[in-house]
């Protein structure tokens, strides 16, 4: 079982929208530390991050280039858990 994830990443078409839509619809916040890129930001806090990554672009470090894979992400937020597509 896992006690924790620190990083999930996310791959989007339009890393802007994304982090919109996660902070209007989900109320997951900027990563106060950033960066806040067009093809790259972080979301969410000390608890968990959302690595999100325009598709195509490279992951660091191996460089392979980002490709959206489907699913959902789970998250407690204020208590309540929140379903959020990927």
């Amino acid at each position: 079982s896992l006690i924790g994830i620190c990083e999930i990443g996310l791959v989007v078409p339009h890393v802007a929208a994304a982090c919109q839509q996660l902070e209007e619809q989900y109320s997951i916040p900027r990563f106060h530390k950033g960066p806040y890129l067009d093809d790259f930001a972080v979301m969410g806090g000390a608890d968990g991050l959302l690595i999100i990554s325009k598709e195509g672009r490279g992951w660091v470090p191996t460089g392979q280039l980002a490709q959206h894979a489907g699913g959902h992400v789970v998250v407690e937020r204020s208590g309540a858990e929140v379903t959020i597509p990927i």
